[in-house]
């Protein structure tokens, strides 16, 4: 009898085939007040998220939000990315802003695995609500920060109760590799 993984159990894990990485406000101004991790390991784990996307190749969507306030989508990403356009919004919760709702409908993918920078808006707000519209919605922990724990604490709570699965990327990627 051939012994299965905990991940080949799962009734629909996370697979290169299914994800896409939507990486939400990663600007220099709104990083630079990230008070709940460590800001060079928040920039490494970005990084390293995009590269292992890029190697299996799963899509990336980022997106940022007024970019002549908040500054630029970090160029350590972009510049592992270049042939992905960043998607500049005015509107706060990115799931409402109609090009990152095409780009995401666009891949066809139902996994969506999200990284944000605030945890407690930019990335709570639209988590919960691709969720509320059928989408299987990840929250990737080191992908995330905001500025104080409090607020912190109460939007991973917010996202449990919301039905968004908390993890990482680490995790998520080891399971696509598994």
């Amino acid at each position: 009898m051939e012994q299965k993984s905990i991940f080949q159990k799962v009734a629909d894990p996370v697979t290169p085939e299914n994800s896409v990485l939507l990486l939400v406000d990663h600007q220099s101004g709104l990083m630079a007040g990230v008070g709940t991790t460590d800001p060079h390991l928040l920039r490494d784990s970005l990084v390293g998220a995009v590269k292992a996307a890029k190697v299996l190749g799963i899509p990336v969507i980022l997106t940022e939000v007024t970019p002549n306030i908040w500054g630029p989508f970090i160029p350590d990403v972009t510049a592992i990315v270049p042939e992905v356009k960043v998607i500049s919004r005015s509107i706060i919760n990115a799931w409402d802003d109609p090009e990152v709702r095409k780009a995401i409908e666009a891949t066809g993918r139902k996994k969506i695995l999200i990284g944000a920078v605030t945890t407690n808006v930019c990335l709570a707000f639209p988590a919960v609500s691709l969720t509320a519209e059928g989408y299987d919605v990840h929250a990737m922990m080191d992908l995330a920060g905001t500025y104080n724990d409090l607020l912190d604490r109460s939007a991973w709570e917010y996202l449990k109760q919301g039905g968004v699965v908390i993890s990482s990327s680490y995790t998520a990627f080891c399971q696509m590799i598994y």
